[in-house]
């Protein structure tokens, strides 16, 4: 099927737009069968905004092409004469310069509003303070009561956890002690064996020499 659509050119926030002919299977910007004119929506001052062959349009829908909703658009633009272009234009800043006063009221409104009911809202805010400080300190009480139990129950933990390691510190003394004590003997042992049997071997000798 056959379309008559735009097809997107130019620079990223500066887009210019090529009217063209092309198959509907084709992707927008690819390939197209003709060029009936262009369309450039940032134009200033003296540059061509629109330029459409409405000859080769009118041929192309008597061929059975269908048209976009935007080139329909521009088609009407483009038969219209300057001073009808240049009333349309002015209708149209006109609407969207009531459109943006209208925004500007209401917003004008709303804060009026909300500064009418700042003060309205400051004087019972003014009544209260004294049942807020009671508040405050009672939840200042629960806190230092609560923090005091916390630091209590710390206390107690880490004392209980030192006399705990004192014990254990005690224990492991008292088993090197012992382990000493078990050298001291075996070594005094040792040495009296071998004093001993010097002790036999002499009176031996001492027996040997009297006989």
């Amino acid at each position: 099927m056959v379309v008559i659509r735009l097809a997107k050119s130019g620079a990223k926030k500066n887009p210019y737009f090529f009217i063209t002919v092309a198959d509907s299977r084709m992707p927008r910007d690819g390939r197209f069968i003709e060029r009936l004119g262009f369309y450039n929506p940032s134009a200033r001052g003296s540059e061509e905004r629109l330029r459409f062959n409405t000859e080769r349009f009118d041929h192309w829908v008597g061929q059975g092409a269908q048209v976009s909703d935007r080139v329909k658009v521009l088609h009407q633009e483009a038969e219209m004469s300057p001073e009808d272009l240049a009333a349309k234009f002015e209708k149209r800043d006109s609407k969207r310069q009531a459109k943006k006063e209208a925004k500007a009221a209401k917003l004008a409104e709303e804060m009026a509003a909300s500064e009418e009911a700042a003060p309205a809202e400051e004087a019972p805010a003014e009544e209260a303070p004294a049942s807020r400080r009671s508040s405050s300190r009672r939840s200042c009480t629960c806190r230092r009561s609560s923090s005091r139990r916390s630091c209590t129950s710390r206390r107690g933990s880490s004392r209980r956890s030192s006399s705990r390691r004192s014990c254990q510190l005690k224990k492991l003394q008292l088993r090197k002690k012992l382990q000493l004590k078990k050298l001291h003997l075996q070594k005094s042992s040792s040495e009296e064996a071998p004093a001993e049997a010097r002790s036999s071997t002499e009176k031996l000798h001492q027996q040997k020499r009297l006989q």
